[in-house]
């Protein structure tokens, strides 16, 4: 017994599917193209953790940075860089923004001194 599936692929249908697409990749999107954290703030850093300094926590260390998240990633890490294009130049795949981030994870910013380097 055979079945046919017909596929009605009419606006209404193609408009649905346009806006589910747009849903699904607007956060990843705008995650990635988001600002680059400046020197000083709080950064999330993305690494492989197979890299020759010891995966997101050893590019941290090996930039000069300074852990603050409250766990480790094998891929990721919370972090405040004061040069974020050594953690590139030292294997990161990905500097992120992490303020919004540590604050999900519960880092206080404030207490710690942490990104009060703004005008």
């Amino acid at each position: 017994m055979q079945v046919a599936i017909t596929r009605n692929l009419t606006p209404t249908n193609l408009l649905l599917a346009l806006t589910v697409a747009i849903a699904v990749l607007a956060m990843p999107l705008s995650i990635v193209m988001g600002k680059r954290p400046e020197p000083g703030e709080v950064a999330l850093v993305i690494a492989p953790p197979w890299t020759s300094v010891g995966g997101a926590a050893g590019v941290v260390r090996a930039a000069g940075g300074q852990e603050i998240g409250p766990m480790r990633a094998p891929f990721a890490v919370l972090a405040i860089l004061e040069a974020p294009e050594a953690a590139l130049r030292h294997g990161a795949w990905l500097i992120l923004d992490g303020r919004v981030l540590a604050m999900i994870c519960g880092v206080s910013l404030q207490n710690n001194g942490i990104g009060s380097n703004r005008a």
